[in-house]
C-alpha cells in the first residue's frame, strides 16, 4: 500500500515538472520572438554623424540594440516589436536630416524612406 502512494506521489511529481518545463519553454519562445532586427543603410559620413544617430537610437523607445557600421554606412538595430516599428526607427532617424534605405534582406529590395536633403553636420550650409 506504501509502494502505491509512493509511485503515485512520484507519478504526480513527474507530470508538475513536465508541465512546468513545457510552460517554461513557451514563454522563452514568446521572448524570442518579442525582438526583431531590421538592416538600414544610412546616408552618415563621419563620425560625427555616426555619434548623433548613436545618441538617437539610444533613448529610442523599444530600442533594444544597435550596430553602427560607418565605413559601410550600414546600422543593424534590433527593437521590441511591442513597443515601437520599423517606421518609427526610420522616422527618427530621418529627422535627423539622415536618408535611410531599409534593406529587406528576404526579397532583396530597398525601400528608401527620407523628403529631406542629406546634410553631414560637419559641413556648414
Amino acid at each position: 500500500m506504501k509502494t502505491k502512494k509512493a509511485q503515485i506521489i512520484f507519478m504526480a511529481l513527474i507530470v508538475s515538472l513536465t508541465m512546468l518545463s513545457q510552460k517554461s519553454y513557451s514563454q522563452k519562445a514568446e521572448k524570442a520572438t518579442k525582438y526583431e532586427t531590421i538592416d538600414l543603410e544610412v546616408s552618415m559620413s563621419c563620425n560625427a554623424c555616426s555619434n548623433k544617430l548613436g545618441k538617437c537610437l539610444a533613448y529610442e523607445k523599444g530600442v533594444k540594440d544597435f550596430d553602427i557600421d560607418l565605413k559601410n554606412k550600414n546600422v543593424r538595430v534590433k527593437y521590441n516589436k511591442s513597443k515601437t516599428s520599423k517606421k518609427e526607427i526610420i522616422k527618427s532617424i530621418s529627422n535627423l536630416d539622415f536618408e535611410v534605405t531599409e534593406k529587406d534582406a528576404k526579397c532583396k529590395t530597398e525601400t528608401k524612406c527620407n523628403k529631406k536633403t542629406t546634410k553631414c553636420c560637419n559641413k556648414k550650409s
